[in-house]
């Protein structure tokens, strides 16, 4: 089980993820539904902004689509799921290590333990 604890100067959370999680997340994200979805997105960023423009957001920007050309190539690569799947496998392995350990100059505190 993955721990994942936020400490500010008040309080700690400690978020516990398990491991079945993590698999369902994977899989959900390598799914066809969400690439499908990520390219009607991708579509529509590459339409002229119009009515469908949140106040406040510009869906046209170039980072925009960039990111989602990115994550929808990765997601469609077919390596990509069992590559997933031996990840959260080894991750198992290792109980106990810190994968990310950060404390800022006010005392917050992020970490990330198997």
């Amino acid at each position: 089980m993955m721990k994942i604890m936020v400490n500010n100067n008040r309080r700690t959370y400690k978020f516990p993820v398990p491991y079945t999680l993590l698999r369902l997340a994977s899989r959900l994200l390598t799914s066809r539904f969400v690439q499908r979805k990520l390219r009607k997105r991708l579509d529509q960023l590459n339409e002229p902004a119009d009515w469908r423009a949140m106040p406040g957001e510009n869906p046209d920007t170039a980072s925009n689509r960039l990111k989602l050309e990115v994550a929808l190539a990765i997601l469609e690569n077919a390596s990509t799921k069992p590559a997933l799947r031996e990840v959260i496998q080894e991750l198992q392995h290792y109980k106990g290590m810190a994968l990310i350990d950060v404390q800022s100059q006010d005392g917050r505190r992020f970490r990330i333990e198997l």
